[in-house]
């Protein structure tokens, strides 16, 4: 039922580490129970990321379904996500993998999306905005996260700051 498909997506989100979603129902539209955060959403994204299919819908600027009994020439439908570097709209951003787009009157429009640049892969989710602020807050996000942070290996980072721990009554 969609209840229990509702229950089983807050029960997923809450083993993802999501402290602060519920959700009500499957296709997110409003509903007093039906609540997130930026920062349970950017779990969610970092875990959707990881599977191929789902990282490959939401990458894809543009498919063309396949003829069939009621389209004889196939059907073309395109991502609503902008930013993707073959989108062709100016709000394309080199460095975006995919994402998803949403919006209801209560959320208004919002964005979650990730994108990597040198190795480094960012999360930027944005909520509350106009329709063409979910692409430029995002796109400053993601600048501003490129920017200000480099990846680093574990090797390097404890160069940069080694931590030592002692361990009393561990067998050997």
């Amino acid at each position: 039922s969609i209840e229990e498909f509702a229950v089983m997506m807050t029960n997923r989100a809450k083993e993802l580490g999501c402290t602060d979603t519920n959700f009500a129902n499957p296709h997110g539209l409003t509903d007093e129970n039906h609540y997130t955060t930026a920062s349970d959403m950017a779990k969610i994204v970092q875990a959707a990321m990881k599977e191929p299919d789902i990282a490959q819908v939401v990458g894809t600027a543009e498919y063309t379904l396949s003829p069939n009994n009621l389209h004889e020439s196939g059907r073309t439908r395109s991502n609503s996500n902008k930013m993707l570097p073959d989108s062709g709209d100016q709000f394309a951003y080199a460095y975006m993998l995919g994402g998803k787009t949403g919006y209801t009157d209560a959320a208004k429009h919002t964005f979650a999306g990730y994108a990597m640049k040198d190795g480094m892969r960012l999360i930027s989710v944005v909520m509350g905005t106009t329709s063409d602020g979910k692409w430029l807050y995002t796109t400053k996000l993601m600048d501003y996260g490129f920017a200000a942070y480099e990846r680093l290996s574990l090797a390097e980072l404890y160069a940069v700051s080694p931590k030592t721990t002692n361990v009393q009554g561990a067998a050997s």
